[in-house]
């Protein structure tokens, strides 16, 4: 036989037990059943439940009057919980969420969820004017603009 015959049929051979072996791993496996000894437990009498012999003490009057006015006692400031006051907060940061500006009539900004008019104070400042992007503020010779943020596109 010619050499590349002898290929040729040792190549057909190694395909073919190449996808016997392929399909047989494919093929989905039945899991093996486990046969667990059947035991027959026999219980003759029920366990007793634990009975508690300790009884609680009854607290007295006179300990019961002392318990209600310690209850009454300032405890001070909580540790975990620290209300900051509206006029606090809102001081600390100042967001310009829109503006109104109307032909002869008077302008109006939106900061901080409130409507403010020129010349009227939010947190201490007072509004020198409304312009179409941004507002100035005033709080003594502090002035500063409030600039509206850009809207994101979608």
């Amino acid at each position: 036989m010619d050499k590349k015959k002898v290929e040729l049929i040792i190549t057909g051979i190694l395909i073919i037990v190449f996808v016997i072996v392929l399909a047989n791993s494919l093929k989905p496996r039945r899991p093996k059943k486990v046969v667990k000894p059947r035991v027959e437990v026999k219980i003759e009498k029920p366990l007793p439940l634990p009975v508690k012999t300790e009884k609680y003490n009854i607290a007295t009057p006179s300990q019961l009057t002392a318990q209600k006015e310690r209850a009454k006692l300032e405890w001070g400031i909580d540790p975990f919980y620290h209300p900051i006051k509206k006029d606090v907060a809102s001081s600390l940061r100042l967001v310009l969420k829109g503006v109104s500006i109307g032909k002869g009539r008077k302008n109006y900004a939106f900061i901080n969820d409130e409507i403010v008019a020129e010349g009227e104070k939010i947190s201490g400042y007072e509004v020198v004017r409304v312009e179409k992007n941004r507002v100035l503020l005033r709080r003594g010779k502090e002035e500063f603009y409030l600039i509206l943020p850009e809207e994101e596109e979608k």
